[in-house]
């Protein structure tokens, strides 16, 4: 299982030392689509929400956060004191979820402590769903062999099972990796749609670029995607309409006319 921050990648994960492997099992994170925890079978309640808070920011930071950063993302409005004390109570409350019944030090538990600063201490059986999909996702954008890419991109696509942390749309803490996972994901997604256009699999290949399109209506190139395919099916109206779509989208949106590529597409269907 991967335990490794996507921005790491692609380093191998260290394995966890005698001394730190956690006596509660594996920790199972899935924050793609949905934000849940188990731990080996078993679902873990986290309680508060400021608890799923935190952890959610520490997934999110992929390293060490000052105590301070945390405040002021979590409780800005508190005085000094009482948010520390909050911070301590949240904290102490996520260790009893995550980990229960511990007894050795905090500084071995999934949420360690590193001076002033907050990080998760991942081990080698743990598993995080989008650290899983952005490893696929690295694997599958290589340069390999058209059938061996296919493979590739369909495992990485089904990898990607929702938006990144969905519960937390405007969150400032989360934007970076937010805009990270959606990238690495309509990649993913172009490149497997494209792929199910040259081996022939035209259904497979629609759908994707249509899914693709209410994710950014904008992306001409996954309209023109559309029409070639339709072209290559000998359907007109159906990749003049796709043209109409585009040209109908960028004018109102984006004030703007389909790139030269795209309108010399549309033209060749008088030609064919």
């Amino acid at each position: 299982m991967t335990t490794v921050p996507w921005r790491n990648l692609p380093s191998v994960p260290t394995p966890g030392t005698a001394a730190s492997v956690r006596s509660t099992g594996p920790l199972r994170i899935y924050a793609l689509g949905d934000f849940a925890v188990m731990r080996g079978d078993a679902p873990v309640e986290l309680g508060q929400h400021q608890a799923r808070d935190l952890l959610a920011i520490l997934i999110c930071a992929q390293g060490p956060v000052h105590r301070d950063k945390l405040i002021e993302w979590l409780w800005p409005h508190l005085p000094e004191e009482r948010a520390l004390s909050t911070l301590y109570s949240t904290v102490y409350t996520l260790r009893q979820r995550l980990e229960p019944g511990r007894t050795h030090s905090a500084a071995l538990s999934f949420v360690r402590s590193d001076g002033e600063a907050y990080r998760l201490d991942w081990q080698r059986d743990d598993f995080l769903d989008v650290s899983e999909f952005m490893r696929r996702a690295q694997f599958a954008l290589q340069a390999v062999p058209a059938e061996t890419r296919l493979e590739r991109l369909q495992a990485a696509e089904a990898a990607y099972t929702g938006p990144f942390l969905p519960q937390w749309p405007y969150a400032d803490w989360a934007a970076v990796c937010r805009a990270e996972v959606e990238e690495a994901y309509q990649a993913v997604a172009s490149d497997l749609a494209g792929a199910y256009a040259d081996a022939g699999q035209t259904t497979a290949a629609v759908a994707l670029y249509r899914r693709l399109l209410v994710l950014d209506p904008e992306r001409e190139t996954w309209h023109r995607g559309l029409m070639e395919i339709f072209i290559a099916e000998g359907d007109r109206s159906l990749a003049a309409h796709q043209y109409r779509l585009c040209q109908r989208i960028l004018q109102e949106r984006l004030g703007i006319d389909p790139s030269p590529k795209t309108q010399k597409l549309f033209a060749s269907l008088a030609d064919s």
